[in-house]
């Protein structure tokens, strides 16, 4: 397994939850597809993350993280958060390649930052990237799976759900792409458990049991994969009566094509 540090962080910007949040400190499986998903880019031509270029800015990939981005930082698939106020995102030029949907690109073109009209989250290009997962055969598969959000309570989860069908976003990643490919339905409050299962083709559905996260980037997600028309389950059972949301529609060779290669050319 690759272990990136602060070194790669420097080069590829992800967002790690706190210490003090979670103790052993863990990743959010949403937020580390960054510098994965980014490696197995590089890897198409034996690169990397450390190859790049000290002279750009930082690669921000995955995840509801332009509050953080700096001038001169490339965007290729990134999104914003929707919960941070405008006056935080502290940056004025950015090298954009593409963003998570149209409600960031409006967000960075009214701030003067120059943003084509190409769409997607990165981990959409999973099943290319990471061929060594499977979706699993149909007579082994779950019925359902339902994960929760970083920022939600264990109590209360385990409380509306059955503990066997809950998956967390901090399980290693792995063992969370595999949990989402052995079941028939995915359930989900945290994006990308959304984005995986639907890279995959398991059917999928956004799970709102309270008024917690914005809408904002679920919102992102869904109008840059042409799909104006989603709609929140509001308890695991409204969920599984909807079944799963309507398939993404994106052409996922313009956001493959979009990688900024060239910040790790010489």
């Amino acid at each position: 397994m690759r272990r990136f540090n602060e070194a790669h962080r420097r080069q590829v910007f992800w967002w790690s939850p706190p210490r003090r949040r979670l103790r052993p400190r863990r990743e959010n499986v949403g937020d580390y597809l960054s510098p994965l998903t980014v490696q197995r880019m590089l890897d198409r031509f034996g690169w990397r993350i450390a190859d790049k270029r000290p002279d750009r800015g930082r690669l921000l990939a995955i995840g509801s993280v332009l509050h953080f981005a700096r001038d001169g930082d490339v965007v290729w698939g990134a999104g914003v958060n929707g919960k941070v106020p405008e006056h935080r995102h502290r940056f004025e030029q950015l090298d954009v390649r593409a963003v998570r949907g149209p409600l960031t690109r409006d967000f960075l073109l009214r701030r003067g930052v120059d943003c084509p009209a190409v769409y997607g989250d990165p981990a959409l290009l999973m099943p290319a990237l990471f061929p060594e997962f499977r979706v699993a055969d149909p007579d082994t598969m779950a019925e359902y799976v339902v994960i929760p959000h970083l920022n939600d309570s264990p109590a209360r989860w385990v409380a509306e759900v059955d503990a066997g069908h809950i998956l967390w976003p901090t399980a290693h990643w792995k063992r969370f792409v595999r949990r989402i490919l052995a079941s028939r339905l995915v359930i989900s409050a945290s994006l990308h458990g959304l984005v995986i299962a639907e890279a995959y083709g398991i059917p999928a559905r956004a799970l709102r049991l309270a008024e917690g996260e914005p809408q904002f980037k679920y919102a992102d997600y869904y109008l840059g994969t042409d799909r104006p028309e989603f709609r929140f389950a509001r308890s695991v059972g409204e969920a599984l009566r909807l079944g799963g949301e309507a398939p993404p529609r994106i052409d996922l060779r313009l956001l493959m094509n979009r990688f900024p290669v060239d910040l790790w050319l010489s």
